[in-house]
Protein backbone atom coordinates (compact mmCIF):
# COMPACT_ATOMS: atom_id res chain seq x y z
CA UNK A 1 0.00 0.00 0.00
CA UNK A 2 1.34 3.40 -0.95
CA UNK A 3 1.69 6.27 1.48
CA UNK A 4 -1.13 8.77 1.28
CA UNK A 5 -2.45 11.89 2.97
CA UNK A 6 -5.93 11.74 4.49
CA UNK A 7 -7.95 14.97 4.43
CA UNK A 8 -11.20 15.13 6.40
CA UNK A 9 -12.71 18.45 5.32
CA UNK A 10 -16.25 19.34 4.30
CA UNK A 11 -15.48 22.81 2.93
CA UNK A 12 -15.14 22.10 -0.80
CA UNK A 13 -12.72 24.98 -1.39
CA UNK A 14 -10.38 24.17 1.50
CA UNK A 15 -10.62 20.47 0.73
CA UNK A 16 -9.57 21.00 -2.88
CA UNK A 17 -6.80 23.41 -1.87
CA UNK A 18 -5.38 20.77 0.48
CA UNK A 19 -5.69 18.06 -2.18
CA UNK A 20 -4.08 20.13 -4.94
CA UNK A 21 -1.30 21.37 -2.67
CA UNK A 22 -0.47 17.84 -1.50
CA UNK A 23 -0.51 16.54 -5.08
CA UNK A 24 1.94 19.33 -5.96
CA UNK A 25 4.36 17.57 -3.61
CA UNK A 26 3.62 14.21 -5.28
CA UNK A 27 1.48 12.88 -2.44
CA UNK A 28 -1.51 10.70 -3.10
CA UNK A 29 -4.50 12.19 -1.29
CA UNK A 30 -7.77 10.72 -0.08
CA UNK A 31 -10.54 13.18 0.78
CA UNK A 32 -13.31 12.29 3.24
CA UNK A 33 -15.66 15.25 2.90
CA UNK A 34 -18.21 14.02 5.43
CA UNK A 35 -16.17 12.37 8.18
CA UNK A 36 -17.88 9.03 7.72
CA UNK A 37 -15.47 7.17 5.43
CA UNK A 38 -12.14 7.20 7.25
CA UNK A 39 -12.62 3.78 8.91
CA UNK A 40 -13.16 2.13 5.52
CA UNK A 41 -10.20 4.04 4.11
CA UNK A 42 -7.95 2.75 6.92
CA UNK A 43 -9.27 -0.79 6.46
CA UNK A 44 -8.44 -0.80 2.76
CA UNK A 45 -5.31 1.35 2.71
CA UNK A 46 -3.72 1.20 6.13
CA UNK A 47 -2.52 4.21 8.10
CA UNK A 48 -1.84 7.43 6.19
CA UNK A 49 1.39 9.43 6.23
CA UNK A 50 -0.50 12.40 7.73
CA UNK A 51 -4.05 13.45 8.55
CA UNK A 52 -5.69 16.85 8.12
CA UNK A 53 -8.84 16.98 10.25
CA UNK A 54 -11.60 19.58 10.26
CA UNK A 55 -13.36 19.68 13.63
CA UNK A 56 -16.82 20.39 12.22
CA UNK A 57 -17.92 17.69 9.79
CA UNK A 58 -21.45 16.83 8.62
CA UNK A 59 -21.60 13.24 9.89
CA UNK A 60 -19.08 13.19 12.71
CA UNK A 61 -17.65 15.36 15.45
CA UNK A 62 -14.03 16.15 14.68
CA UNK A 63 -13.15 16.09 18.39
CA UNK A 64 -14.48 12.51 18.63
CA UNK A 65 -12.53 11.51 15.51
CA UNK A 66 -9.38 13.08 16.97
CA UNK A 67 -9.83 11.12 20.21
CA UNK A 68 -10.34 7.90 18.24
CA UNK A 69 -7.23 8.60 16.15
CA UNK A 70 -5.14 9.21 19.26
CA UNK A 71 -6.39 5.95 20.80
CA UNK A 72 -5.56 3.94 17.66
CA UNK A 73 -2.11 2.32 17.96
CA UNK A 74 -1.77 2.24 14.16
CA UNK A 75 -1.78 6.05 14.14
CA UNK A 76 0.58 6.75 17.04
CA UNK A 77 3.32 8.09 14.75
CA UNK A 78 1.01 9.76 12.21
CA UNK A 79 0.95 13.57 12.44
CA UNK A 80 -2.56 14.95 12.75
CA UNK A 81 -3.14 18.55 11.75
CA UNK A 82 -6.40 19.94 13.12
CA UNK A 83 -8.15 22.69 11.18
CA UNK A 84 -10.84 24.85 12.78
CA UNK A 85 -12.34 28.31 12.82
CA UNK A 86 -13.18 27.85 16.51
CA UNK A 87 -10.47 29.80 18.33
CA UNK A 88 -11.44 28.55 21.81
CA UNK A 89 -11.34 24.93 20.67
CA UNK A 90 -8.02 25.58 18.94
CA UNK A 91 -6.46 26.96 22.12
CA UNK A 92 -7.64 23.94 24.13
CA UNK A 93 -6.23 21.50 21.58
CA UNK A 94 -2.93 23.40 21.34
CA UNK A 95 -2.60 23.12 25.12
CA UNK A 96 -3.03 19.36 24.71
CA UNK A 97 -0.12 19.34 22.26
CA UNK A 98 -1.97 19.13 18.98
CA UNK A 99 -0.99 20.91 15.76
CA UNK A 100 -3.89 23.27 15.13
CA UNK A 101 -4.50 25.67 12.25
CA UNK A 102 -7.05 28.44 12.40
CA UNK A 103 -9.13 28.64 9.24
CA UNK A 104 -8.70 29.81 6.64
CA UNK A 105 -5.47 27.86 6.26
CA UNK A 106 -3.14 29.46 3.73
CA UNK A 107 -1.63 27.66 0.77
CA UNK A 108 1.81 28.78 1.97
CA UNK A 109 1.24 27.07 5.32
CA UNK A 110 0.10 23.87 3.62
CA UNK A 111 3.10 23.97 1.30
CA UNK A 112 5.43 24.23 4.28
CA UNK A 113 3.80 21.21 5.95
CA UNK A 114 3.86 19.09 2.78
CA UNK A 115 7.49 20.05 2.18
CA UNK A 116 8.36 18.89 5.71
CA UNK A 117 6.41 15.65 5.22
CA UNK A 118 8.20 15.08 1.93
CA UNK A 119 11.55 15.55 3.66
CA UNK A 120 10.50 13.08 6.34
CA UNK A 121 10.32 15.65 9.13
Amino acid sequence: MSAYILVLEDDPVLGQIAVKTAKGFNFEVVLDANGNQYAEIFASRGAPKAIFLDLHLPYAAGADILAAFRADARLKDVPIFVMTADILQARKLEEEGHSVFIKPVSVARLQKIFSQLQDGA
